[in-house]
């Protein structure tokens, strides 16, 4: 089912995925794999939390493959399949969170899978498209944005998915819960999806 929520000046799509405890616990079975694999992960906008690499076709079968389906048949409303051309998962453990940032103007859809959402673990928000991602000052504290800086809290629950325009500023609040708090982000690159409509041959109109 898909619910379109209008925020601030754009769209927001939220979808639930059927089935997902059993798929979240194969997800952070493989999740908890990667970050032993890899203990230092790499730093974007997390501060605190552990960021994995950027997968571009390995991991997240399944989730890839419901991405996939949603974002071509219910966003661009198409005969066919785009993939994303990558995902990440993030780790934010206690007094972790995510600055405020966008995804670049190279990204024409961005989105997050929330697989482990405990209570106080932290909320999406989505910022006035003006802000600024380099005005990092604007933030008072390490958790709350500046009063000034318009911006809309979204509710984090297990098994959702959204999908934005990646232009979209948006931060993570901080986990103040004794869990990890556990999503899987993706995006989706202009380049990226004509790229794949060309070699398959769809029309978006």
């Amino acid at each position: 089912m898909k619910n379109k929520i209008k925020i601030l000046s754009t769209c927001v799509y939220k979808f639930k995925v059927s089935n997902y405890k059993n798929l979240n616990k194969k997800l952070k079975s493989e999740i908890y794999k990667l970050k032993e694999e890899n203990q230092e992960g790499i730093y974007r906008s997390n501060y605190g939390g552990w960021h994995s690499e950027e997968f571009y076709k390995e991991h997240f079968k399944d989730l890839r493959e419901i991405i996939s389906n949603v974002f071509s048949k219910e966003i661009l409303n198409i005969n066919g399949i785009i993939k994303p051309e990558m995902l990440w998962t993030i780790i934010n453990k206690k007094g972790s969170y995510n600055e405020g940032h966008t995804h670049g103007r190279d990204t024409y859809y961005t989105g997050v899978y929330y697989v482990k959402i405990p209570k106080n673990s932290g909320n999406l928000y989505f910022m006035d498209t003006n802000w600024d991602p380099h005005l990092i000052a604007s933030y008072t504290d390490i958790y709350k944005a500046d009063k000034s800086i318009k911006e809309v809290e979204i509710k984090s629950e297990e098994g959702d998915l959204y999908f934005f325009k990646g232009k979209i500023p948006h931060r993570v609040g901080k986990n103040f819960s004794d869990e990890d708090r556990i999503s899987i982000s993706f995006n989706f690159k202009y380049r990226g999806i004509l790229k794949q409509m060309k070699e398959k041959g769809i029309k978006w109109d």
